[in-house]
């Protein structure tokens, strides 16, 4: 998975599991069950986030990509916008989270969105339609999409102790709306370092090999290429995403269990 990013195996699956979601369906009593994934990657400068972010956008199925340090309410949602080949009339244009529908969203710079973006798209993350008024008629437009999210903490960088809350330039009722967050915090020590910087290195040198047209050895046409190519993982994805899994009774047991035990260690004030 995104051969230019040295890889951490707990995002990568979490970045998997938004890719293939889950069953999204309506019950038989009316209740709506979401499953599409939504997920934020808060992280240090140089973690490569947005390299997995753009993969994301790249790989999937169906993708928009847009940045937050450009993008504007309407630009997330829809927009009513002036009709050139119309006298004087408007028509609908479609936002991120419209465009996604059916597939991930993907906002780069999230911390960096204007309120009103941020206020548009929580609305739009809990109901998944996007409502838009336009010569006296309203009309909902779908947003079933999920949600890739990449954001640098307040002042750039994660200080070390402080709460998530407290690190990220983002109101708490949108962070609630996300159903894994991955922080990306650049570890410090030698070793570490020296092999993040190898890995990338050797990726560019190989993939500079590459389009120049020289040859590569087995290692270096891994690094390059992956162990699939972007077509290959569309239709693994794409399979994978026309099943629905049952859980068993065991599954039910398991995640019950887990939860029960995340569900208790958060702060006090999430406890009741």
């Amino acid at each position: 998975v995104a051969g230019s990013h040295p890889r951490d195996r707990q995002v990568v699956r979490g970045i998997v599991m938004q890719l293939v979601g889950a069953s999204t369906f309506d019950a038989a009593d009316g209740s709506h069950y979401r499953g599409d994934l939504h997920v934020l990657l808060p992280g240090d400068p140089g973690t490569g986030k947005s390299v997995l972010a753009k993969w994301v956008a790249a790989v999937a199925p169906r993708s928009a990509f847009a940045s937050g340090e450009r993008v504007s309410g309407p630009g997330l949602t829809a927009a009513a916008v002036k009709d050139d080949f119309s006298d004087g009339g408007f028509s609908i244009e479609p936002g991120t989270l419209v465009r996604a529908n059916g597939g991930v969203a993907v906002v780069d710079e999230l911390d960096k969105a204007s309120e009103g973006a941020i206020s548009k798209m929580h609305s739009a993350l809990a109901d998944q339609i996007v409502p838009v008024s336009l010569a006296g008629q309203s009309m909902t437009l779908p947003a079933e999409c999920g949600l890739l999210g990449v954001a640098n903490p307040t002042g750039g960088h994660f200080k070390g102790g402080e709460s998530l809350v407290d690190a990220l330039p983002l109101e708490s009722p949108l962070l609630s709306r996300f159903d894994l967050i991955f922080q990306m915090r650049s570890k410090q020590d030698r070793s570490h370092v020296r092999e993040l910087s190898e890995s990338m290195m050797r990726t560019w040198a190989a993939a500079l090999k590459d389009d120049q047209g020289e040859h590569l050895d087995d290692d270096e046409r891994q690094q390059v290429e992956g162990l699939l190519s972007l077509e290959e993982y569309r239709a693994v994805i794409l399979r994978a995403r026309q099943l629905d899994p049952v859980p068993t009774e065991e599954a039910i047991q398991a995640l019950s269990e887990w939860f029960t035990e995340q569900k208790l260690a958060l702060p006090e004030r999430y406890g009741d």
